[in-house]
């Protein structure tokens, strides 16, 4: 893919404009031309989200240390915030760049098309446009210093392949149920030797 598609492919996406930071902390316009050649993590978060407000200082310092390291990495934060008050003082403790909080028609497109039902959620495109992880948090959370970077497959969660964070959990559980009551019950009356079970 040319440079001219993939960013054409990141701009339908994501849009083009967005509010960033300068080196002063100052805020002021970004656009795409900030993200070219990049992998992208869309950061769906709320001040009011206690979780959210746990992860946020986390995602910085590995956001920091890859940014230290030259990594190709940029995160665009999608607010769920409840006014714009909320949106500035959430934002004024991030270092990246975010969706501009009027633009609600963006932010809840985004939203639906990464499938998100719960925050904080964290999105990882590759530079064409390719979602590589929808679990990226779990990345950040077990890599904070990004050396497996860019968190392809590892982590990476079912919620990938589109089940959610409760199917995710009833499967869990079906697999308990099979695994250490179902199994030894049928070894046990003679209907599976361990042979069979491994």
């Amino acid at each position: 893919m040319t440079s001219a598609s993939s960013s054409s492919a990141m701009r339908e996406i994501l849009g083009d404009d967005f509010v960033m930071k300068n080196s002063r902390g100052s805020t002021e316009k970004g656009s795409q031309f900030h993200l070219a050649g990049k992998h992208v993590a869309i950061y769906f978060s709320a001040h009011w989200c206690p979780p959210c407000r746990q992860f946020t200082p986390m995602l910085r310092r590995t956001y920091q240390r890859m940014k230290e390291d030259g990594k190709a990495f940029e995160v665009i934060f999608v607010s769920s915030d409840k006014d714009e008050r909320q949106f500035n003082e959430y934002y004024s403790e991030m270092p990246w760049m975010a969706i501009p909080f009027d633009d609600t028609s963006r932010r809840q497109s985004l939203a639906r098309r990464f499938n998100v039902s719960g925050i904080p959620a964290l999105v990882l495109l590759s530079p064409t446009g390719e979602v590589l992880n929808t679990n990226a948090r779990a990345d950040v959370a077990s890599d904070p210093h990004g050396d497996r970077f860019p968190w392809i497959g590892g982590s990476q969660s079912s919620l990938a392949n589109g089940l959610s964070m409760q199917k995710v959990a009833i499967l869990t559980a079906i697999a308990w149920v099979v695994f250490a009551i179902i199994i030894p019950y049928l070894q046990r009356h003679g209907y599976l030797t361990n042979d069979e079970v491994a």
